[in-house]
């Protein structure tokens, strides 16, 4: 029995290696081209936990060599990922601070209420919504969220739009008042962009929203990247006085171990918040509203500002994580 016990773990073992060799296959290849890579790259941050724990296993049954073999791999994939941990982000100047969420709302299906209240506890000053729908602004209104955000822009579709289509909105809540500008160009959905009044001064604050790259959908995904990036470097010349700070925020249907996504950022020209302080691990996409764990990070806020911190939060009714990051003047 003990024999069986022992040979079963190491098949388990070098089972667990092979399929550690593939994810480093793709991760060397560093290639998004369909959705075997794709998806391979998305679950990159769960290899090294996965090495490590088979490589414990083999080291209990007695397997060295299988055991050193997994825990090389394990090693490996840490040193990709601790920088995320780590951050590294201007010191903020001054005490005024902006706080902006994103949340992919799931076709309406978020609730609402759950919004309000961390709209509320963390005193936020601008939401960026994705996937917004007509249903979104019926149930906000048995909500406190219209009192805490008085101020929204955004093209929601009419009832009927929506029943007849599946239609869906990008929309922008904020406590002072807005400007409309011209949308992010490029997008297949429409992308508002507008400047906000703040105690940091105006920010141009840009809701966006990607193609997802699965079933064949990787060149529009591409190109809506390359939208992103461009969009990032808008400035208004009615905007005075002098230069304005931008925030880009919203849901981009990839992570940092996509190099199309790594490419559009560089581009872009904006930090990454979370990684700025951090918490470049921090998943926000969970497959499912009901799955408690988030598999992936898919949703950014991407600034020129000082990032003071970021945090992650499950919201029912969606399989996306709000994120909610407080900026300052660098």
């Amino acid at each position: 029995m003990e024999l069986v016990s022992r040979w079963g773990g190491r098949i388990v073992g070098w089972g667990a290696l092979a399929v550690v060799a593939v994810f480093v296959a793709a991760k060397i290849a560093d290639r998004d081209g369909s959705d075997l890579p794709l998806a391979l790259l998305t679950l990159w941050p769960w290899v090294g936990f996965g090495a490590a724990v088979a490589g414990a296993l083999a080291a209990l049954l007695g397997a060295r060599r299988l055991a050193a073999a997994l825990t090389v791999a394990a090693l490996t994939c840490a040193a990709v990922l601790v920088p995320r941990a780590v951050g590294s982000t201007a010191p903020p100047q001054g005490d005024d601070r902006l706080v902006v969420m994103t949340l992919n709302m799931r076709f309406g299906k978020a609730d609402v209420a759950q919004v309000a209240r961390l709209v509320e506890e963390h005193d936020v000053d601008v939401l960026v919504g994705q996937e917004v729908t007509p249903g979104t602004l019926t149930n906000a209104e048995g909500t406190n969220l219209d009192q805490l955000l008085p101020h929204r822009e955004g093209r929601v579709p009419t009832l009927e739009e929506h029943m007849t289509t599946g239609a869906y909105a990008a929309v922008v809540w904020s406590r002072e008042p807005m400007t409309l500008a011209e949308p992010v160009e490029g997008m297949p959905r429409y992308s508002p962009r507008v400047i906000a009044r703040t105690d940091l001064g105006p920010v141009v604050v840009a809701d966006v929203h990607t193609t997802s790259p699965l079933g064949g959908r990787e060149m529009q995904w591409r190109a809506d990247l390359d939208a992103v990036a461009r969009g990032c470097r808008w400035s208004d010349p009615r905007i005075e006085p002098g230069p304005t700070a931008t925030v880009a925020a919203g849901d981009l249907n990839g992570s940092v171990d996509h190099p199309s996504l790594r490419a559009a950022l560089t581009r872009c020209g904006l930090t990454d918040a979370a990684d700025a302080v951090g918490h470049g691990l921090d998943a926000t996409y969970a497959g499912s509203p009901a799955n408690p764990i988030a598999v992936a990070r898919t949703s950014y806020v991407l600034t020129d500002l000082a990032v003071v911190d970021t945090r992650t939060a499950r919201v029912g009714g969606t399989e996306h994580r709000a994120v909610i990051a407080t900026l300052a003047r660098r």
